[in-house]
């Protein structure tokens, strides 16, 4: 989980470098246009039936991607901000499960967390719910000004 945690956290500081990179030397608009449909149109599909934890996570972050090529600079910064944040939040109750010896594979295990922790729930339910984007949690905000 802690790769999972690095590659889905560290990654889109890279991959938002590449891509702006790109938009500026190269004058690419149309490009990052198509790698955004690209992202949200796959991130989404391949998610639908998803029952691994970590894979649901990896189309999560390939979507998030897409949300940050759609908006100009300074939505796309407040937006990483706001998804970094309860990406950490996230992964920070995922690997505090692991240490309390229950390994999270399966969505079904998240019920483990419930079991074993009333305030690591709640951050759970904070975190899910920032990152889908619903109000009144920071996703939303980032999602917004995009």
């Amino acid at each position: 989980m802690y790769i999972t945690a690095f590659f889905s956290i560290f990654v889109k500081f890279l991959l938002f470098i590449v891509f702006l990179n790109l938009a500026v030397n190269f004058n690419c608009d149309a490009l990052l246009q198509l790698f955004a449909a690209a992202s949200l149109l796959i991130g989404c599909v391949l998610s639908i039936r998803q029952v691994e934890i970590k894979r649901l996570l990896a189309y999560s972050s390939i979507v998030h991607i897409g949300f940050m090529l759609i908006g100009d600079f300074t939505a796309s910064i407040i937006y990483l901000l706001t998804y970094t944040a309860s990406a950490l939040l996230l992964f920070s109750v995922l690997l505090n499960s692991e240490v309390a010896g229950k390994e999270l594979i399966y969505l079904n295990d998240l019920r483990f967390v419930r079991k074993t922790s009333y305030s690591q729930t709640l951050y759970l339910v904070i975190a899910l719910a920032s990152s889908a984007g619903l109000p009144p949690f920071a996703g939303f905000y980032g999602k917004f000004l995009i």
